[in-house]
């Protein structure tokens, strides 16, 4: 899935201006250090709920080559200051930044595959009432993009009178929290993405590399939803959102294991110090029932069956995760040859960076490096 160009994305390109947080932390001083600062290491970075992905690379932009790929909980501070010191060097942590191109998931985010009037599509007021019927959310108060279903780029009625398009977003709120946020880990943010939608264009354009026979089941696992989208050769086809997410099997954990309490048990969920695969059929057990329904439903619409699984930020704890989901379903996981895709896309492994720990886990922050400027759903500053 390509990103598109045009008046439709929310653009966050700060330029040569610094960044300021909701604490005015960015003085001019920083800004000059901040742009005086060596530019020999790119980054990207990703982050999700429990997770912080990093990959240090040669460049911004492709060809590039990925010289390190990095995990850090979210709660982990120690790490992260190790980061910011080996990245920035002690005499510049105080005052410098990270320059970054970053993918994120706010909480509220929604990414929905809508039926249209093509015909109708510069009526004032239609795209509200589409939203309105079809989302129920306030316009006023997202950030929406509206993109193709079959490649990502910005739907235009004028081009590609399609019947079938992809609406995506989140909060506003959320999104300056969000900012406020990475500003406040000392990083130059030069793109805020949805994550969603770059973790889909990779894997479209992983299908095509591949010549997938079948549909892919992709997850995008939260604490209290899962959003679920089934993806083929030719795009996005189905989306549907579910309200049942990891926070869902904080129950079933102090069930089986006699925990009374449920903070203790969430943080043994997410610890990565306990095998909880022998019981991930019953943790899973509700979503399981709930992705069958999707399944089944889209088989019989189709004719189609789907062939494999892919689970987006799935943090390190719960890696199990995907290959319980994808046993219960007959499923297998996503596999690919991925120095082999990257390579396509003007993307190489350095020495340190080994092609068989990559994964689903990391497409979102692989999708970043491969999908050319000018993003939907992004968050302007």
């Amino acid at each position: 899935m390509k990103k598109g160009d045009g008046n439709a994305a929310k653009v966050s390109d700060y330029g040569e201006d610094c960044p300021q947080s909701a604490d005015s932390r960015a003085q001019d001083h920083s800004c000059l250090s901040m742009i005086l600062q060596k530019k020999s290491q790119s980054h990207f970075i990703e982050i999700s709920d429990q997770e912080i992905l990093i990959a240090r690379t040669s460049s911004l932009q492709a060809p590039l080559v990925i010289e390190q790929l990095q995990a850090i909980r979210v709660s982990d501070a120690e790490g992260w200051e190790a980061f910011l010191l080996a990245t920035l060097g002690k005499k510049a942590r105080k005052t410098g930044y990270v320059h970054a191109k970053m993918g994120t998931y706010p909480a509220h985010r929604f990414v929905r595959r809508v039926t249209i009037d093509p015909r109708r599509f510069k009526e004032s007021g239609y795209l509200n009432e589409v939203v309105t019927q079809n989302l129920r959310i306030d316009v006023d108060s997202y950030s929406i993009a509206i993109l193709n279903t079959t490649d990502g780029t910005l739907y235009d009625s004028n081009k590609q009178p399609a019947k079938d398009v992809l609406f995506g977003g989140a909060p506003n709120e959320e999104w300056n929290k969000l900012q406020a946020e990475v500003v406040g880990r000392s990083i130059y943010p030069h793109t805020l993405e949805l994550a969603t939608f770059s973790a889909l264009g990779a894997i479209v354009d992983l299908s095509n590399f591949a010549q997938l026979l079948s549909p892919t089941l992709v997850l995008d696992i939260g604490p209290d939803s899962t959003h679920l989208f089934i993806v083929g050769l030719n795009g996005v086809e189905s989306t549907r959102s579910i309200q049942q997410g990891l926070s869902g099997m904080v129950p079933a954990v102090m069930k089986e294991l006699g925990l009374k309490d449920e903070e203790s048990a969430k943080r043994l969920l997410l610890s990565n110090t306990f095998d909880f695969s022998g019981m991930g059929p019953t943790l899973v057990k509700k979503l399981i029932t709930e992705l069958q329904s999707s399944i089944g439903f889209y088989e019989v619409q189709t004719g189609q069956s789907i062939g494999q699984i892919a689970c987006l930020q799935v943090p390190t704890g719960l890696s199990w995760v995907e290959g319980v989901l994808g046993s219960q379903l007959g499923l297998s996981n996503l596999q690919a040859d991925w120095a082999a895709w990257l390579a396509q896309n003007k993307i190489s492994l350095g020495s340190s960076v080994k092609a068989e720990e990559l994964n689903p886990r990391w497409l979102g922050l692989l999708s970043l490096m491969i999908s050319p400027n000018g993003v939907a759903a992004e968050k302007k500053n």
